[in-house]
């Protein structure tokens, strides 16, 4: 996920932010953030989350062409992990995941 890592750096950068100056704004390690920006570790949703909102821009933005770059091997994975999953568990997922991506398309409304 280095396009979503770059994105960031671009952003902080853009902002006149050091890397520790964002690290500490979004209380999280120095060493976390660098390798995030490395395209080395993937952020969890809440840290994305606090990243946006720290950096002042829209999802949208931040993940263009790293959405449409990994697509097609996520969907593949997601269906992977889908398919031993009992009836139960499904709905489960499929409420979560209602859930997410009406938040998501919140945040990304929200400008």
């Amino acid at each position: 996920m280095e396009f979503l890592g770059t994105r960031i750096r671009e952003r902080r950068k853009e902002l006149g932010l050091t890397i520790e100056q964002l690290s500490e704004k979004i209380d999280i390690g120095y060493n976390h953030l660098s390798n995030i920006e490395r395209g080395r570790k993937i952020p969890s949703l809440s840290t994305f989350l606090e990243l946006i909102n720290a950096l002042d821009i829209s999802a949208d933005i931040i993940l263009k062409d790293s959405v449409e770059h990994v697509k097609p091997n996520v969907l593949n994975e997601i269906t992977n992990k889908l398919e031993d999953l009992n009836p139960d568990q499904l709905r489960t997922v499929e409420e979560v995941l209602t859930v997410l991506i009406k938040n998501l398309k919140y945040l990304e409304n929200k400008d």
